[in-house]
């Protein structure tokens, strides 16, 4: 699972780039590549209730992403305007 999600999360990537200024802060910064700590902790995540979360699926999207907000974090699909959209967690 990991070697497939790696190369979703390194491959074929929509062109956004990270935007860390203080206003996006308060929007959530986007994180379409994930460090190895983050990798484990937020692709592992097995769903209460997958007949309506189909989980792998999502991480193998292009727009499979982590959005980190002040005190909470989003993971799963965002639009070209690094906007929550389709399905997730947080």
């Amino acid at each position: 699972m990991r070697e497939d999600s790696n190369q979703r999360l390194n491959d074929n990537q929509p062109n956004f780039l990270d935007d860390e200024s203080a206003d996006d802060k308060k929007k959530g910064v986007s994180k379409f590549y994930l460090n190895e700590e983050e990798e484990e902790k937020y692709l592992s995540y097995k769903p209460h209730r997958p007949e309506y979360l189909d989980w792998e699926n999502i991480k193998l999207s292009n727009f499979f992403a982590l959005k980190q907000y002040k005190e909470s974090v989003y993971v799963g699909l965002l639009d070209e305007n690094k906007k929550r959209k389709g399905q997730g967690v947080i």
